[in-house]
């Protein structure tokens, strides 16, 4: 399934896209007539697994807004962060990017 977003200014992206991964994740788990027994959600983003893990409050209304949507579907416990280097969705830009500085040496 694939899911895009015209991106407006100022906008967290990252925490965007989660947003769009838990509801993605509850429409599917209702659809589903299987029992699904464990969810495992995965960031790249390390300010975004950060938002999601801090309990304090204090955030801008559209962060705590996107929180509250990402914390009604997920549990804390479930989230996981992909380091750049480890990060299989990743590769295809890295490989991009290598390809790119040889052709422009």
């Amino acid at each position: 399934m694939a899911k895009s977003r015209v991106a407006p200014l100022k906008t967290r992206m990252e925490l965007t896209a989660t947003v769009v991964l838990v509801k993605l994740h509850k429409f599917i788990t209702e659809l589903l007539d299987l029992p699904i027994n464990k969810t495992v959600f995965w960031t790249d983003s390390a300010i975004v697994h950060k938002y999601i893990r801090n309990e304090a409050r204090g955030f801008q209304t559209f962060v705590t807004n996107q929180l509250s949507i990402i914390h009604d579907v997920s549990s804390l416990y479930q989230w996981r962060h992909a380091d750049s280097l480890r990060n299989p969705a990743d590769s295809a830009s890295r490989e991009l990017l290598c390809l790119r500085q040889i052709l422009t040496a």
